[in-house]
């Protein structure tokens, strides 16, 4: 068979796909951002009838003789130079000067690169996007120090102010408060605490799926589980809020919790028993120092302090010496301090307005850090009004009960004001009473030694043993004085079993029924934080707010500008171009989209104008790059050299009829 035929062949199917390739440049002649291509051709293979000879001093040399087999597509080659602009007017149309790509994403997350820069907001999510619906890629929010991106192009106002949603509650005299840690409107929930025995074992903390939305979280806590501190309970309760989402984060974050005044944390809730008869006091008779090992049910269950000393090293039989006082306390404030000693060593605690609920209180030694406990009724300020007048003023003095042992009085005692002029107390002003006894020590006699507070001075006197009844007169040292009517010395009479010193026990008053106890603090002590439900209130969605009424512009820097009715100019995104080492190499992927390949190299990010990139021109478009004189006449060509190679075919065809015609 002839070659000839088969060269024909192929080069009539390469004029096809250059015929093709013109086609597709000539459809696009109008498409925005559209790059032409061209067709390039190369022979195929050749064989050799005879090979190429050297010549000599006898003969010449002679050339390769080699018959060839047609063409072949080589290639075909983008063609990206830059086009000319079409003005749009449209402000969200955007033309690229220089060599630059946009960069936009699809929902499955694929990038690509266009010159295409028709763009638009899309309505519902807020993003920039193209006339795809692919987002645009670049800096959302303020640009201004931002390096160039690749994010996606998130359009808003930030300017709505925000605020965190936070609960307080006073637990037993603890102001507790639960912070979100999301300005949004999901952190407006309810956290509700349960204390739990049953949870599954080594789980201080679950929240399960079931248990959690947006608005609310239920929150299990082990009763028997041990707390370092609130952090840790907080770090614990987060990753277990974490784990009931399913591993994501809870829309309100992370959510803290903080005590007021924090040193009053760790007080143990009561028990049955103690709610039903244990007050301040001695339990009768007897003080008893153990290691506890019960855990009382508090508000989280369990959440106990892990520091404490488990063996205070002190004799439970031995005798105990007491005493409270009112006087200024921590802060300053007043408060019962009261004081316990025990084989030497000396333990200090106090009752204040923020611990008005009966429970435990905790009594530290200063030099070890150790810790005993005690039960306590609650506190009541002592307190006398005077009711107007002037000069010398007579006021019964109240009736001073504790709230778990109502009718147990302190004093039951008139009292008088003397020296109005200079005692600096004011009809209408409240005083504060103590009274402390001082066991009888050589060469003295027991007493009470009687305190009262008013308007910032300090009135004082003693009732020794002995005393008849009459008018103790208080002394400041301003030379202001009090008096009170009192009907005698009456001493208390607290008997300890085991104490062979009872002598040196002495109290500021007489709980009812002498009920009470003194135990040792240990690692089994609840924080005073009680089961109920926190409903975080007041959170603020914040950071953005609607485009509507704003008109917005991309700058030749890709910066987006919006002006807003209110707020005036605000940059709230940019518009970052990519480049390649390799232009030519990109792959076309239809839509006007390019992706990247090997041969095109990695897309580098830069902001408009920079790095060859090209300023951007807003309310223009890019045209095609196609030369329409010069697809119609590369058509022309096709088509002549597409016919020359059929002529081939029809010529070869009549060669041999005439080779099949010689046999006739």
């Amino acid at each position: 068979m002839l070659r000839s035929l088969y060269s024909a062949v192929s080069g009539m199917k390469a004029h096809q796909t250059k015929l093709d390739v013109i086609g597709n440049n000539i459809a696009n002649v109008n498409t925005y951002g559209f790059k032409s291509s061209r067709a390039r051709f190369q022979d195929v293979f050749y064989q050799t009838l005879q090979s190429a000879a050297g010549g000599d001093n006898n003969k010449g040399g002679t050339n390769a003789s080699q018959v060839g087999y047609g063409s072949q597509l080589g290639g075909i080659d983008l063609d990206m130079s830059r086009s000319a602009l079409q003005s749009t007017g449209r402000p969200m149309d955007v033309a690229i000067t220089g060599e630059g790509f946009f960069q936009v994403m699809d929902a499955d997350g694929n990038i690509f690169y266009t010159r295409a820069g028709n763009l638009m907001l899309d309505s519902n999510s807020g993003n920039l996007v193209d006339s795809n619906g692919y987002t645009v890629l670049g800096v959302s929010g303020d640009p201004l120090g931002k390096a160039p991106s690749s994010d996606k192009i998130h359009l808003n106002i930030p300017t709505k102010s925000s605020g965190l949603a936070s609960k307080t509650l006073n637990i037993n005299g603890t102001q507790f408060t639960i912070t979100s840690e999301k300005a949004t409107t999901d952190a407006n929930v309810s956290i509700t605490f349960k204390a739990e025995d049953n949870l599954p074992s080594g789980s201080d903390i679950v929240v399960n799926s079931s248990d959690i939305n947006d608005s609310s979280i239920t929150v299990h806590v082990n009763k028997n589980a041990i707390f370092t501190s609130l952090s840790d309970f907080n770090s614990k309760m987060n990753s277990a809020i974490t784990r009931g989402c399913g591993g994501k984060a809870h829309p309100g974050g992370n959510f803290t919790i903080t005590a007021t005044p924090a040193e009053n944390v760790f007080q143990k809730p009561l028990t049955g028993a103690e709610l039903l008869g244990d007050h301040f006091g001695i339990n009768e008779g007897t003080f008893e120092f153990a290691t506890s090992t019960d855990a009382a049910d508090g508000i989280f269950g369990g959440l106990k302090f892990s520091g404490m000393s488990t063996s205070p090293a002190f004799d439970a039989a031995g005798p105990v010496d007491f005493k409270s006082e009112l006087k200024p306390g921590t802060g300053g404030k007043m408060a019962w301090v009261v004081t316990a000693t025990v084989g030497g060593r000396e333990f200090v605690g106090e009752i204040n307005e923020n611990t008005t609920t009966a429970g435990k209180m905790w009594l530290k030694e200063s030099g070890t850090g150790q810790y005993i406990e005690m039960s306590h009724p609650g506190y009541t300020a002592i307190t006398s009004s005077f009711n107007g007048g002037s000069g010398n003023t007579a006021q019964s003095f109240h009736n001073v009960t504790m709230p778990a042992a109502a009718g147990t009085g302190f004093f039951n005692k008139s009292m008088s004001l003397k020296d109005y002029g200079t005692s600096g107390i004011n009809p209408g002003d409240n005083i504060e009473y103590s009274a402390v006894k001082i066991p009888a020590s050589a060469g003295n006699k027991a007493k009470w030694h009687v305190t009262a507070v008013s308007g910032g001075k300090t009135y004082s006197g003693d009732i020794s043993e002995g005393d008849a009844a009459g008018d103790l007169v208080l002394t400041e040292d301003g030379g202001g004085t009090l008096t009170i009517d009192h009907k005698g010395y009456s001493d208390i009479n607290n008997a300890f079993l085991n104490a062979d010193e009872a002598d040196k026990t002495y109290a500021s008053f007489i709980p009812k029924d002498n009920a009470g106890t003194i135990t040792a603090a240990t690692q089994s002590n609840d924080v005073g934080l009680g089961s109920g439900t926190f409903t975080l209130e007041n959170g603020t969605e914040g950071g953005a707010i609607s485009l509507s009424g704003a008109s917005i512009a991309i700058l030749g820097n890709g910066i987006i500008e919006a002006t807003h009715p209110d707020k005036g100019k605000i940059q709230i995104g940019r518009i970052d171009l990519v480049t390649f080492e390799n232009p030519y190499g990109l792959e076309e992927n239809g839509n006007s989209y390019f992706r990247a390949t090997s041969n095109s190299g990695e897309a580098k990010a830069c902001q408009a104008g920079e790095d060859g990139t090209g300023a951007l021109k807003t309310s223009s478009l890019e045209m095609s790059n196609v030369d329409i004189s010069t697809e119609f006449s590369d058509m022309i060509v096709t088509q002549r050299g597409f016919q020359a190679n059929s002529r081939i075919i029809t010529v070869s065809d009549s060669i041999l009829e005439e080779l099949v015609n010689l046999k006739r």
